[in-house]
């Protein structure tokens, strides 16, 4: 019985309202503080997805234009192969020369802004981001690659490549396995980019049927899709943020 007592007696007191009036107070805070950081996060994600759709779609319109202006290119390219002197002969029944010579030189100035057209978009289309570029010029320095580096594809393929934030260095020819040496080349240079991730802004690297990603930090393996280049197999595939 005396120990009971005892026991009671240093049992620590039940707090008091004000002392739960603090403590509600500074739970409410945490909670409002969480509150708000999942809100921004959340802020965040909708408006880099947002300016993702809309690079896209610029991207398409682009594309579309960039393929009606190379239509048109080759259909005057064809019509002055099978008539060396299109300028002329195309309008020469019944007009007179001066107006000969007026639609030739309009007929010249489409064809040049046509083809100004084209390669414009094409000097844009092949460009990547400065991060992209940063990471491939830093591996072709240190890394000897002798199958060259495609970066980017259509707006059809999805993904990072077409929108200059993705590269892939080929070890081996296009859907040739690689050699024992040219798999330890293409592990080197993934090994390299992923020691180096967080300076070098990368998202994340394909290789040999596994995606290592900077939000995991490990390498997961993927289903297969079909063939050594589907699969990674003949090069590392590597996007930036």
């Amino acid at each position: 019985m005396g120990a009971s007592i005892g026991a009671e007696a240093l049992a620590a007191p039940e707090p008091g309202a004000k002392e739960l009036r603090r403590q509600l107070s500074e739970q409410q805070k945490e909670l409002d503080a969480l509150i708000g950081d999942y809100n921004a996060k959340r802020v965040s994600l909708v408006t880099a997805r947002k300016s993702e759709q809309a690079a896209r779609a610029r991207l398409r319109a682009a594309q579309r234009r960039y393929e009606q202006a190379q239509q048109g290119v080759r259909e005057l390219a064809t019509l002055r192969y099978q008539q060396p002197d299109l300028n002329l002969a195309i309008f020469a029944a019944g007009a007179d020369p001066s107006t000969i010579l007026r639609r030739a030189a309009i007929l010249e100035q489409l064809a040049a802004e046509e083809t100004a057209l084209v390669a414009g978009f094409t000097k844009v289309r092949d460009n990547i981001t400065p991060r992209m570029r940063n990471v491939r010029n830093l591996i072709r320095q240190r890394f000897a690659l002798s199958y060259g580096v495609g970066c980017y594809r259509g707006v059809n393929d999805g993904g990072e490549h077409p929108l200059g934030r993705a590269c892939d260095f080929m070890v081996s020819s296009g859907g040739a396995m690689p050699s024992p040496e040219q798999a330890r080349l293409g592990d080197e240079i993934s090994e390299w980019v992923i020691e180096n991730a967080q300076r070098l802004g990368i998202m994340y690297v394909i290789y040999r049927q596994r995606i290592w990603h900077v939000r995991t930090g490990a390498w997961k393996y993927m289903s297969d899709r079909g063939g050594v280049t589907a699969n990674h197999y003949d090069h590392p595939h590597i996007s930036v943020y």
